[in-house]
């Protein structure tokens, strides 16, 4: 998704189906130069429906810390955070409001805070205030119903760069 522009809430919740695993919530925070992804973390702890996000980092920061200093290393002028719920409903929880009120009041330049899950999105402003699309439609990417979509290069041998390439082309 690096050099992919986000002009709204919108972009970043059909831009980020692609990166949603149904079985773990994770944690993202896209980090942006003049409205285009320059860096990209995700945060996971490979549960259903929980992340711990206590101590990050290679330094064992705070979240808002670790958001800092990156920010600042990947000059972006800007971040945007996203996690999805697996539980098949991207509405927020009180925990998620809670964090993304601290996170805009810690690290300057917050754009928001989308949760995402199969065809719904909610976002959450600096305020706590929320936001919630039950329909995104067909731009959801397809997984409506069912976490695994079928495909036939999926069990395509990859045993060379070239294997990887055409698959990829395809």
């Amino acid at each position: 998704l690096l050099n992919q522009q986000i002009r709204s809430e919108h972009d970043l919740a059909v831009m980020a189906q692609i990166l949603r695993d149904p079985r773990f919530e994770t944690f993202r925070i896209f980090y942006t130069q003049q409205q285009r992804i320059v860096h990209h973390t995700a945060i996971t702890s490979r549960l259903p429906g929980a992340i711990y996000l206590e101590r990050i980092g290679h330094g064992k920061h705070d979240l808002g810390e670790f958001l800092e200093n990156t920010k600042r290393q990947v000059h972006a002028d800007g971040y945007w955070v996203l996690h999805n719920h697996p539980s098949g409903r991207a509405e927020p929880s009180t925990q998620d409001v809670r964090l993304t009120v601290h996170l805009a009041s810690k690290v300057s330049e917050f754009k928001g805070h989308v949760v995402i899950n199969t065809n719904e999105y909610s976002v959450i402003d600096q305020d706590g205030q929320i936001d919630h699309v039950h329909d995104m439609g067909n731009l959801a990417g397809g997984y409506q119903n069912n976490p695994y979509k079928f495909h036939e290069l999926l069990l395509e041998k990859i045993s060379s760069p070239k294997d990887l390439a055409r698959i990829g082309q395809a």
